[in-house]
């Protein structure tokens, strides 16, 4: 017996161009978001999965750093068993946008209180307003 996968189950593409590929393991959400299906995607990231599949797709990702968003955000990102010392230094969860302020937005709403993740960190997402700076070396 031959199985057909349903369309839903089928390979993601990149929406710019199906000869290229979406990119690694968040290159679904990436690919959504570029193809207007939703203005947000989350993934996680530890070597790249929310940076290249952004990259590839032309859109916006953001890797936030350790302790921003705390590991237990939301229902899904509960590790059982407790993952492993060097995974917890490296995963984290981070937003894919179209826009700098669509990240923004969510990176707001990501770094709530995290009181059951032992990295996580309730710093401020703004700091002092500071002169900017630009340098180039010819």
């Amino acid at each position: 017996m031959i199985y057909e996968q349903p369309a839903l189950w089928r390979h993601t593409h990149n929406p710019r161009d199906p000869r290229l590929t979406p990119g690694g393991s968040t290159g679904g959400g990436a690919a959504g978001v570029a193809a207007g299906i939703g203005h947000i995607a989350l993934g996680t990231d530890i070597g790249g999965s929310v940076r290249y599949p952004a990259y590839a797709c032309g859109v916006q990702g953001l890797r936030p750093s350790l302790g921003r968003v705390p590991n237990h955000w939301g229902p899904y990102n509960a590790p059982s068993p407790e993952p492993t010392i060097g995974a917890q230094l490296m995963h984290v969860a981070g937003p894919i946008a179209r826009t700098v302020e669509d990240l923004r937005l969510s990176l707001s709403a990501m770094s709530a209180a995290g009181p059951r993740d032992p990295w996580s960190v309730p710093a401020p997402l703004e700091g002092p307003p500071m002169p900017l700076h630009a340098a180039l070396c010819l």
